[in-house]
Formats: structure tokens, C-alpha cells, sequence
């Protein structure tokens, strides 16, 4: 009986014991930190390419370009992260799943690849997969309000002789002529940026200070989309205004010419222009709110927009509707050669969108030409005087116009 108390009572190896049992545990739980130390780095690995996929899906979307599964891989590729494992990478657009959930404006990349496994395999039998996902929208960082959508020809934006210039938004032109921008003469531009498809001539212009940019990505067109409306009939036959009067929309059909003296007021509403011009001459007025221009044709002549006189003009486009944020709208099917003019030596404000798709745009005189929010799209712009052109466009819904930039979102 005493021999076996004392063997009961020996401690004698039970440390041996313990440590035989602890260090299989120890070392199981330390091989695995350290291939989920692993996975972590992979994780962060392939969410920099989700990351990087998904800024070029939501550009390229945006820019209405169709961007697969190769594009995606190159794009990867150029992470400098090893891309050789990847077993999924699917590009959703809209995305299929979280906040942005069926928004047209967002692109959804998620990438799955297996986990390297050192240790982990003498616990789990099943392969460890990571999955990276991310989400990005992309749109205008920096807005251009005077755009020469010429794509081809020289001169898209041409500014000569005296020419004061201040805008609070850019200048661009689509052209990718060498010579897309000329600038010759005493002329200043006190603008955000310059920015062309092609090249700037500078023959003798203030452009030094401000940040230009050639060969540069086209600017997307926002209102491409745009159609003219539906019309028929005429409410009025080469109407021509000499006094005061005050004026509906309707079917001008020959035009409108505004002249002699006197103010008119435009009524808020849509004044189509069927076949005939919108001109302003002489020493009238003309005020309107809520009014939009409309350049189009029910047969094969196409009129122009003419302000080549007029005290005061002061127009603003509407802030809801088909044509809201556009104050003067001119057809795409007018023709090629269409002339328009903001000349003379009125004191003009126009409150939105001047888009002339197809037409050449001079601007020009002695006149004050200021708008709060203001766009000038032309085909082609040709400037011969001083301008101040602001975007101050709270509650005014013009469609931003400019270059992109991707953001992520999720």
C-alpha cells in the first residue's frame, strides 16, 4: 500500500506528458497563422486587381465601350500581381449584388482565386478559395461648358484677334487635327484647362498659364441623345416682331425674326423653328424663362440661330421636361454647313445648353456675353471677342461634359 502512494504521488515526467500533449496544438495553430497570414496578403492581392478592373470597366462602360473578360485579364496583368490562378473573374454590369444593386451606372468585378496552402492541409481536406470583390461608377471630374465636337477638321475651336476669355469650366475640342485648337492674336484665356483629340496651334496666345492637354480622350456627347419633337402644323407663318409683344410656343414655321424696338417676352415652353431661323437684330430686348429653341425642319432647309443685335437678351432654359437644361436645340440632321452667330453688341445671358450638333458657332463683338450656367456645343467655335462664361448650375440641369474618372464605390 505505501509502494502505491508513492506512485501515485510521483511527478516525475508529467511535465514530458504535457508538453507531448501541448506542442502538436502549438505548432497546428502556428502553421496555420501563417497560412492565414498568406491568405490575408493574397486577399489584398487580388482585391488591387477587382480594384483595377472595375475603375476601367465602369470608364469603358461609360464611354460606351464593350469591355470582356480578356480585356479584364490584361488589365490585371498590368497590376504586377501573379494572375496565373485566377479561376473566376466575372464582370457584372449593372452589378448583381449590394448597394448598387441594377444601377446602369455602376460595374461590379468579383475575381476568385484558390489559397496557397503550407499547412492547413493536414487539418482541412477541401481547397481554401478567396474571393475579392469590388464596385466602381465613373463620371466627369472636371466639366468643359465650350466643346467643338468637329472630329476631323482643323479649327474646331478657333480664337483670332481680341479675345477675352473667362470661364469658370474648360475648353475642349474632339478634332484630332494637329491643329484641332488655334489660337492667333491678343488673345487671353483665363479658363481651368484646354484640352483637344488633337494638337493646339498657339500663334501668339495668352495660354501659357493655363493647363493644357493634347491628344486627349474625345469628350462623350450628353446629348446625343436628344431627338427633336414630335410637330405638326404651323402656329404662326414668318413671323417678324418689331414692337413689344409678348409670345407663346408653338410651330414658328419659317422662323422667328426679333427686331426694331421694343421687348418681347417669350412664354415658358418649347418655340420650334420649322425651316426658318431664330433671329434677333436691331435694338429689341427679349426675355423668356422656361423656353427652349428649337432648330428643325419638316422638310430638306434647316434654319440657324442669328443674335446679331438686341440690347439685352436674357434666356433660360427649363429645369424639367425633355429639354430641361437646354435653351437652344438644334436638329442633327440640319446641314453640314449650318452658320450660326452670337454677335453684336448686346448685353446676352443664356441660361444653359446652346447645342448646335452640325453647325459652325461664331462668337463675336462688342458685346457683354455672361451666363451664370452656361454651354456652348458646337461643331465648330469660332470666338472674335470677350466672353465671361461661368457654371455656377445649382437647379439648373445641364448634362455635365468633360473628361472621366473612375471611383470606387464599393
Amino acid at each position: 500500500m505505501h509502494n502505491f502512494k508513492q506512485l501515485i504521488q510521483n511527478k516525475a515526467g508529467a511535465a514530458a506528458i504535457m508538453v507531448g500533449v501541448a506542442v502538436p496544438s502549438i505548432l497546428g495553430t502556428a502553421a496555420l497563422g501563417i497560412d492565414v497570414g498568406n491568405w490575408y496578403l493574397r486577399r489584398a492581392e487580388l482585391q488591387s486587381i477587382a480594384d483595377a478592373v472595375a475603375a476601367s470597366a465602369a470608364l469603358e462602360a461609360k464611354y460606351g465601350n464593350e469591355y470582356g473578360v480578356s480585356s479584364a485579364h490584361g488589365e490585371a496583368e498590368l497590376t504586377g500581381v501573379d494572375t496565373s490562378e485566377i479561376t473566376d473573374l466575372t464582370i457584372s454590369n449593372p452589378p448583381v449584388a449590394g448597394a448598387y444593386t441594377g444601377n446602369a451606372a455602376a460595374t461590379e468585378v468579383s475575381i476568385t482565386a484558390p489559397g496557397t496552402i503550407f499547412f492547413a492541409g493536414l487539418l482541412f481536406d477541401d481547397v481554401v478559395n478567396i474571393t475579392a470583390r469590388a464596385v466602381a461608377t465613373a463620371g466627369v471630374i472636371s466639366e468643359a461648358c465650350m466643346v467643338g465636337l468637329e472630329e476631323i477638321d482643323s479649327k474646331a475651336i478657333l480664337s483670332s484677334g481680341n479675345v477675352d476669355l473667362v470661364m469658370s469650366c474648360g475648353v475642349a475640342s474632339n478634332s484630332n487635327h494637329d491643329q484641332s485648337i488655334w489660337v492667333n492674336g491678343n488673345v487671353d484665356f483665363d479658363v481651368p484647362f484646354v484640352m483637344t483629340a488633337g494638337g493646339i496651334r498657339d500663334g501668339g496666345g495668352e495660354l501659357d498659364d493655363t493647363p493644357t492637354q493634347e491628344n486627349a480622350r474625345r469628350l462623350d456627347d450628353p446629348y446625343e441623345d436628344l431627338t427633336p419633337p414630335f410637330f405638326s402644323g404651323c402656329d404662326h407663318n414668318n413671323l417678324h416682331v418689331t414692337s413689344s409683344i409678348d409670345l407663346s410656343p408653338g410651330v414658328y414655321c419659317g422662323g422667328l425674326q426679333l427686331n426694331g424696338s421694343g421687348t418681347v417676352n417669350l412664354d415658358p415652353g418649347e418655340y420650334i423653328m420649322d425651316a426658318g431661323d431664330f433671329s434677333i437684330a436691331g435694338d429689341v430686348s427679349v426675355y423668356g424663362e422656361g423656353v427652349t429653341i428649337i432648330l428643325t425642319s419638316s422638310s430638306s432647309s434647316y434654319g440657324s440661330l442669328k443674335i446679331t443685335g438686341g440690347t439685352d437678351i436674357d434666356l433660360t432654359a427649363p429645369t424639367d421636361g425633355d429639354y430641361a437644361g437646354v435653351a437652344v436645340y438644334q436638329d442633327p440632321n440640319a446641314d453640314q454647313d449650318n452658320s450660326n452667330k452670337i454677335t453684336g453688341n448686346a448685353d446676352i445671358a443664356l441660361e444653359g445648353a446652346v447645342y448646335l450638333p452640325v453647325g459652325q458657332l461664331d462668337i463675336g463683338g462688342s458685346g457683354d456675353y455672361a451666363g451664370e450656367c452656361t454651354q456652348v456645343i458646337a461643331s465648330s467655335i469660332s470666338m472674335a471677342g470677350s466672353a465671361e462664361i461661368l457654371n455656377n448650375c445649382e437647379g439648373m440641369p445641364i448634362r455635365p461634359m468633360g473628361p472621366l474618372r473612375a471611383q470606387l464605390v464599393e
